[in-house]
């Protein structure tokens, strides 16, 4: 019990003491180093919360950059102040030290102006490199912190980064239901003949597709209030790593080479007639090429494609089923005395077409990543038989419920992506039974969404089916009085571009139909044959550049060392003031040491030194050292004055006459 009360007491005295020698001298030190912690974190923290910000975002009434500098200036300064006062301790201890040698007194000098400037720490610098390492790092730290302020400005820079708006900032107009009964119109003759056709502005449209394909009439332009803008995408990633972004009803252009099928009649020696004088060329169509003048040496017409089937692929025999339109395009190609042609044969044929889209710099960007032929929807029909007739019979009819239609998978609908897997698990989903080859013989009936239906009204396509056949049938004629850049195809003139300038080929006749096709699309999506409530769009989200703050952590590196350095340092100098509390005192800058303890600073001989005089003084000290605190305390009753001179009949008066 006696033990470990006196082992208590002990540890009391030993704290006692680590208080009153160590902690309690460098208090306000270690208080300016919590502070410089709290500014390196404040100054982290704004810094981080501000990274990659927009700048607008910033809503204090002083900028981030003043900011940052008030608070670096503020953290230079307290680094300054510690590392001083360790220079101020440190030239006690350059006098103190056991292993030191008889120093300069000027050496004294040297630490104080250290401890008070940038010059004065670069004068001492040399005098302390090999000696005293934590005098060393303290003249760093006051002359490196002079950059603190620039580096933490340094970190800060501005960037102009991409930030998006939210979603319904763009959007891209979309064909999802073609089916208003006002683009066609009904003319009744005789109680017994009807006669419909598509309404005027309408047909007109239509009629500018086939004539103009590259008019911007049909062009597509999105609503987006920035330039650059995104649409959410889903299905398959392409190559670019973008996916699908939306849908649309369209129509797709298939074209085949039929040259192969071309039979030549050669030129008669004995002709009698224009026609006889030059070869002529033979589809199995019964359309034919004749040189000369007033022979055809272009033509085009419309019509079954039962003909040209096996050069047809087992896809794209499908297509003239339910196309708009067949059309072989057959052509002499060449200078008038080759005998090289071209002959092609196109489908119109309506689909639906999934896209890749972005806006940049205002302008649009789509790639079509896939598209799918329509087929006639038999809806509620289940029935397997007469299904060809009850098709035939009902697309006479205006009002038909068997529309052409196609179903989206994988699809979209708000936050979820439906495929054929999990369609049939949607709420209030509509019946589907698409009459495809894909889907023979039973062609099962499928739940979908209703939002991933695209349908195509089946009156309104036959009655776009009468219009464009009727205007893609048509021959021309040329002689060489016209050059070759023309070519009369009389009332039929929008034929002519098949021509090319008597340069046509397969290759030019299927990007026409490309062209035709993509106008055709356009059309139907800036709402061609759509009621105006039935009338879609795909929503993006807009985006924005604006400047935003970018943080170049690297250049913190430095306030961050300063910091490590100087914590390194102070509490070395705290542990050394707690191991040798008995024989060094915590004065740091104080002077009074030099005036209570003069016979403590010993000269060459180790005697002690009178600074007035110069003299040694052999006296023993008479009492141990004070604290600071008590030498200030002992010194505020003790009256001195500076005199030029002794005055006659006074005897010399020491400091040490005077205390108490």
């Amino acid at each position: 019990m006696r033990i470990s009360t006196l082992k208590a007491k002990e540890i009391g005295q030993r704290l006692q003491d680590l208080y009153r020698f160590a902690l309690l001298p460098w208090g306000w030190e270690l208080l300016s180093w919590f502070c410089a912690l709290g500014l390196l974190t404040a100054i982290f923290t704004i810094i981080s919360r501000a990274n990659g910000k927009p700048q607008e975002d910033w809503s204090f009434p002083i900028t981030l950059n003043s900011l940052t500098a008030t608070l670096s200036t503020i953290y230079r300064a307290v680094l300054v102040a510690i590392a001083a006062q360790i220079i101020s301790q440190d030239k006690w201890i350059w006098f103190w030290k056991p292993s030191s040698p008889i120093r300069p007194l000027k050496h004294l000098q040297l630490f104080e102006d250290a401890s008070r400037g940038m010059w004065g720490a670069l004068t001492l610098m040399p005098v302390v490199a090999r000696h005293s390492p934590s005098s060393l790092i303290a003249t760093i730290i006051i002359i490196v912190s002079l950059a603190t302020g620039p580096f933490v400005q340094q970190s800060i820079k501005t960037e102009f980064r991409e930030s998006p708006l939210e979603l319904g900032t763009a959007s891209l107009p979309v064909a999802h239901l073609v089916n208003d009964p006002s683009s066609w119109f009904r003319t009744q003759f005789q109680p017994a003949v009807i006669w419909w056709d598509l309404e005027a502005t309408t047909r007109g449209s239509l009629f500018s597709t086939l004539t103009n394909p590259h008019s911007n009439d049909s062009t597509i332009l999105s609503s987006c209030i920035t330039g650059n803008c995104t649409f959410p995408s889903w299905g398959l990633a392409q190559p670019e790593g973008r996916g699908t972004t939306h849908s649309s009803l369209g129509v797709c252009s298939s074209c085949v080479d039929v040259g192969s099928l071309v039979t030549q009649k050669n030129a008669s020696t004995n002709a009698t007639s224009q026609e006889d004088t030059y070869p002529t060329f033979y589809l199995p169509n019964e359309m034919k090429l004749a040189r000369g003048y007033g022979g055809t040496w272009m033509a085009v017409g419309t019509g079954d494609l039962g003909w040209a089937s096996k050069l047809m692929t087992p896809e794209a025999g499908v297509f003239p089923r339910w196309s708009f339109a067949n059309v072989t395009v057959f052509t002499i190609a060449g200078d008038p005395d080759d005998n090289r042609y071209a002959a092609a044969t196109c489908s119109l044929y309506p689909c639906l077409q999934s896209y890749v889209a972005s806006v940049r710099d205002g302008r649009l960007s789509e790639s079509l990543v896939d598209s799918t032929p329509l087929y006639p929807d038999l809806g509620q029909y289940n029935d397997t038989t007469g299904l060809e007739t009850l098709i035939h019979k009902l697309y006479q009819m205006p009002y038909s419920d068997i529309p052409l239609a196609a179903i989206q998978s994988p699809c979209r609908v708000n936050d979820t992506i439906y495929t054929t897997s999990n369609m049939s698990k949607v709420v209030d989903g509509t019946n589907v039974r698409i009459y495809s080859p894909e889907h023979a013989p039973d062609y099962p009936s499928i739940t979908a969404p209703k939002e991933c239906v695209y349908r195509f009204h089946s009156f309104l396509f036959m009655l776009m089916q009468a219009v464009i056949q009727k205007n893609m049938d048509g021959s021309c004629t040329w002689d060489g009085q016209m050059g070759i850049s023309f070519i009369e195809c009389s009332d039929q003139w929008w034929l002519a571009p098949f021509w090319e300038q008597r340069q046509a080929s397969v290759g030019t006749i299927t990007d026409r139909f490309s062209a035709i096709a993509g106008a055709m699309t356009n059309q139907l999506r800036l709402g061609f044959g759509t009621r105006p409530e039935d009338k879609a769009q795909v929503l993006g989200t807009a985006i924005q550049t604006l400047p935003c703050t970018a943080i170049q952590w690297q250049w913190l590196l430095l306030p961050t060392v300063l910091l490590i350095l100087e914590t390194i340092v102070l509490f070395r100098m705290i542990s050394r003031s707690w191991r040798f509390r008995e024989e060094e005192m915590v004065w740091k800058s104080n002077i009074l040491p030099l005036l209570y303890y003069p016979d403590r600073f010993a000269g060459t001989d180790g005697q002690s030194i009178n600074y007035a005089t110069h003299q040694t003084d052999a006296s023993p000290m008479r009492r141990p050292f004070r604290t600071a605190s008590e030498m200030e305390k002992s010194a505020a009753h003790i009256q001195v004055e500076l005199r030029r001179g002794r005055r006659q009949g006074e005897d010399n008066i020491t400091l040490r006459d005077l205390l108490p």
